[in-house]
């Protein structure tokens, strides 16, 4: 892919969530060991700052909206 269409690919694919980071059921299914705190915790700071980002845009959006 030739630029700049590389670069907005990139970018696009960086911003939005990973969910898959989330996603939990070949490891129950193979039946593997329980995950590790580190990777959990992990998880749920990168579930808080992606939450933290959409509530704050929300706010910015709707704050100047009347809501009637």
């Amino acid at each position: 892919m030739s630029e700049p269409g590389h670069t907005i690919v990139y970018a696009i694919y960086y911003l939005i969530p990973h969910l898959e980071k989330f996603d939990v059921r070949e490891l129950v299914i193979h039946n593997w060991p329980i995950i590790e705190w580190k990777y959990y915790a992990v998880a749920v700071v990168y579930a808080l700052i992606y939450s933290g980002i959409f509530l704050g845009g929300a706010c910015l959006i709707f704050r100047r909206k009347a809501l009637h």
